[in-house]
């Protein structure tokens, strides 16, 4: 039913989405490398223009940062500009101390909650 249509959701949505949370990076299996705002709160695409370069812009922390994945990624094609450069040596040093915690998951922490936890909604009594 679903396929051969468009994803519902755009840039705005996750921008809205990303805006209530704080992203707590574990292992990095689930928390995406390039759209989530892991990098002292800011997203990696909205650091350094190099995402709209890269290759594969869906993947997760953990697959991005084995082994640099993410710099091998880089298609140096008309895609990547003399200004995609100096902002990749500015981005680069921000993640290449990041280490993960594999016995830890990532954690969504809700920033206008009490508890830090998404409230489940209940409707009002009749």
């Amino acid at each position: 039913m679903w396929v051969g249509l468009e994803n519902p959701y755009d840039d705005k949505d996750y921008d809205l989405f990303y805006d209530f949370p704080t992203i707590n990076v574990g292992n990095g299996a689930h928390t995406p490398f390039s759209d989530a705002p892991w990098v002292q709160g800011r997203k990696p695409r909205d650091i350094a223009l190099i995402y709209d370069a890269s290759a594969r812009k869906n993947c997760k922390i953990r697959e991005a940062l084995k082994d640099g994945s993410w710099i091998s990624k880089i298609k140096l094609t008309n895609s990547f500009s003399l200004a995609h450069f100096p902002q990749f040596l500015q981005f680069w040093p921000t993640i290449h101390d990041f280490h993960l915690q594999q016995d830890i998951e990532d954690e969504i922490v809700w920033k206008h909650t009490v508890s830090g936890q998404i409230v489940d909604y209940v409707p009002y009594a009749t």
